[in-house]
């Protein structure tokens, strides 16, 4: 209800905010680290940039990439350097730590891809192509033959030129005599 009121008084203000989950332990124990916050927040304030306020072990290089899947887009890390006067706490990172965990930050960014995704890559297509099944014909059947599904049978591999089984119909009407174990010819479909 706080950040329920905090929220309309800025948007009533017309002030852009933005929201960060934030566990107020120092250090978080992994376990209490409520993670599914983000998306909560993002679902709930729609439009509303989320972030994630860190106090997890400065070790800990899941969590970023775990608050990037769950979609949050700002960050906040406590730094510090120790000296002879002060010691680091058990929550803030060296520069060192900084670097691993900003290295982190853009792996889970990369793994996570764009909002919106690219077309398949041609890796990919051909990928998706070697392990299709293709439609091929259990025994021998005429030309002008309306094809029943105990007329054929998928297998791998799809050779080249072959109906796949994604494109079966009950309304395939063979386009030439076939023979036992012959490709069904993908331009009939």
């Amino acid at each position: 209800s706080d950040i329920e009121f905090l929220a309309h008084l800025l948007r009533s203000s017309s002030i852009n905010y933005a929201l960060e989950h934030c566990v107020s332990i120092y250090p978080t124990p992994a376990e209490n680290l409520q993670l599914n916050q983000i998306g909560y927040l993002r679902n709930h304030f729609g439009g509303v940039p989320i972030g994630w306020s860190t106090h997890e072990d400065p070790d800990d290089l899941i969590t970023v990439g775990l608050a990037v899947a769950k979609g949050a887009t700002l960050f906040e890390r406590h730094v510090g350097i120790s000296d002879n006067d002060h010691k680091l706490n058990a929550y803030s990172s060296t520069p060192q730590q900084v670097h691993e965990w900003v290295l982190a930050y853009q792996k889970a960014v990369e793994r996570c891809g764009s909002k919106n995704r690219a077309p398949a890559l041609i890796e990919e297509s051909e990928s998706l192509r070697s392990l299709a099944r293709g439609i091929y014909l259990s025994k021998d059947v005429k030309k002008d033959t309306l094809l029943k599904s105990s007329d054929v049978f998928f297998a791998m591999p799809a050779v080249e030129g072959c109906l796949l089984s994604g494109q079966w119909s009950a309304s395939i009407v063979t386009d030439k005599d076939y023979s036992a174990g012959e490709s069904l010819n993908e331009a009939i479909a």
